[in-house]
């Protein structure tokens, strides 16, 4: 039987009105320049100088083959377009080329991750092309999974080595239904390995929607798996090389309804945290060897339901997940955020927002102080807007942001990711329909930058080594070392698990002892700030 354990819920109903915060810069590019093309899937990265890359998939809406292509630009912090790429398979006389997800590593080189026909003999094949910072081609690679069907690539990540790990939908068995399938490129475009996935107790399409790795380079997925007449939630453990190490299904507690899973994350001690929804919602902690260490579980009602679609890690491995909620009542459809504590499974506050009318969700990020950005896009008065949340990591929202296109008449903006550079500047990408004088007319793919400070947040963050807290573990006193004489006078402010503040004093000199007799043992969370500088520290009373 399954239950959910909770010994504090924090929920706030969010009636968002648009906020007067205007990005930093917006622009367009793509099939604006080409009558008939439209969007059908946008993905951003940005490098450690602040360099944003966008990749998406157009396609031409009259033509009969849909004449599908990707498209790769980068801009520089300022949003000053540098150079654009276009790729179509030149082997595919069908010109179907599409990109699931793009990686930006530290070095400013990019790699699209989708597929593409690569000769007149297969059919759609996983496909990763890597092109240095300059965007010239470095290399290209493929993955057949055999049998003529055509490979779907889903998602793709790095491991901690830089090597890039995809994952998606092929047919090995040439049987009915689709298989799930992983492979691992190194980083000279080599395929390294592939793992592969197939029930055969049941020879049904058996589907992967995302990945993570740990620092050991393990691989987890989850996804789904057809199971006595309904689609079960499927979570797999491979090691480094590919090979199997765990695999666990999760039926419905009734016959017939559906569950999948749509994501996943680990942790550096080997646990992984997969969610996910269709008839209940469902978290699941599995420790290293694949037991299950919690569920957390909310079945479905007529008048209130959740479909998470992410979820990511606090610095205390609680969990967040983000997705779409159904309400009752006026509120309709809106964005949902959850932390989950990560020792019992319970639910530690639940936010949902309304910006108006039907919210959809669409990204979500962390940053290094745990504030939590919410990307996605609502009904506005001519269509659908850009909306953007930002939270502290007890729940509390910092600020919120719409954009509409001033140039639309009738037609929509969409978001579809979201990413933050080294700064906490947050960079979204999406469609707009920006010459929208109806339905019919093409999309554009818009980048969209907003400056950290703009939507509440600071961005001077203190190195490590410029804040020094002792013992720790401490009993009931603490001391404070600094040599940044531009904190004095900023607050101390000491935090639980939850985001509970449990004390705020003055910083008043660069040493400094704190009374904590009055807190009980546990898990806290120490950040010294003024409005020009923060920093962080984790701290344990014994």
């Amino acid at each position: 039987m399954k239950k959910i354990i909770t010994i504090f819920i924090l929920s706030i109903a969010f009636y968002c009105v648009r906020s007067q915060t205007t990005p930093a810069w917006y622009k367009y590019a793509g099939p604006y320049n080409y009558q008939n093309y439209d969007v059908i899937n946008a993905t951003t990265g940005v490098d450690t100088l602040g360099n944003v890359y966008t990749a998406a998939s157009i396609y031409d809406t009259v033509a009969a083959n849909k004449n599908a292509k990707v498209m790769l630009v980068k801009y520089n912090s300022a949003g000053v377009q540098q150079w654009i790429k276009y790729y179509v398979d030149p082997s595919d006389n069908n010109n179907v080329s599409y990109c699931a997800k793009i990686l930006v590593d530290k070095s400013g080189n990019s790699y699209l991750c989708g597929y593409a026909r690569h000769n007149t003999s297969t059919d759609l094949d996983f496909t990763v092309i890597k092109y240095d910072n300059a965007g010239n081609q470095v290399w290209i690679g493929y993955f057949d999974g055999g049998q003529q069907t055509r490979d779907y690539l889903i998602t793709a990540q790095f491991d901690n080595a830089g090597n890039i790990i995809i994952a998606g939908n092929t047919n090995f068995q040439g049987t009915n239904g689709y298989d799930i399938a992983v492979v691992k490129f190194g980083i000279s475009g080599t395929m390294m390995w592939s793992y592969s996935y197939n029930n055969a107790a049941s020879n049904q399409d058996d589907n992967v929607y995302d990945i993570a790795t740990d620092i050991n380079n393990n691989v987890y997925l989850t996804g789904n798996t057809y199971v006595t007449n309904a689609r079960n939630m499927l979570t797999i453990k491979t090691n480094s090389l590919g090979i199997n190490q765990w695999t666990n299904i999760v039926a419905h507690t009734s016959s017939g309804n559906d569950e999948y899973g749509y994501g996943i994350v680990a942790d550096a001690l080997g646990n992984c945290y997969a969610t996910g929804a269709l008839s209940d919602w469902e978290t699941i902690k599995y420790n290293a060897a694949g037991g299950v260490v919690w569920t957390n579980h909310r079945p479905v009602s007529a008048l209130n339901s959740f479909s998470p679609k992410h979820v990511m890690l606090d610095k205390f491995n609680n969990v967040v997940i983000a997705g779409d909620a159904f309400y009752s009542g006026p509120a309709g459809t809106d964005l949902e955020v959850n932390k989950i504590n990560n020792t019992n499974g319970s639910i530690l506050w639940t936010m949902h927002s309304n910006f108006g009318g039907i919210d959809s969700y669409a990204s979500m990020q962390k940053d290094t102080a745990d504030n939590i950005y919410v990307g996605g896009f609502f009904d506005g008065p001519q269509g659908k807007d850009i909306s953007l949340m930002t939270l502290s990591p007890g729940g509390n929202i910092i600020s919120s942001a719409t954009f509409a296109n001033s140039d639309l008449v009738i037609g929509s903006d969409r978001s579809y990711q979201l990413v933050l550079d080294k700064n906490r500047n947050i960079i979204i990408v999406g469609s707009s329909e920006r010459r929208g004088s109806g339905s019919s007319q093409p999309v554009d793919v818009i980048t969209l930058k907003y400056n950290a400070l703009a939507v509440g947040i600071k961005t001077n963050m203190l190195e490590e080594g410029q804040l020094s807290i002792y013992p720790n573990p401490c009993a009931d006193h603490l001391n404070l070392s600094t040599t940044v004489n531009g904190l004095i006078g900023a607050d101390i402010i000491i935090t639980n698990i939850i985001g509970q503040v449990i004390m705020n004093e003055k910083l008043q000199s660069l040493e400094q002892s704190l009374n904590l007799s009055g807190m009980a043992k546990g898990v806290y969370f120490l950040k010294i700030a003024n409005d020009r500088s923060s920093i962080s520290k984790k701290l344990i009373i014994e």
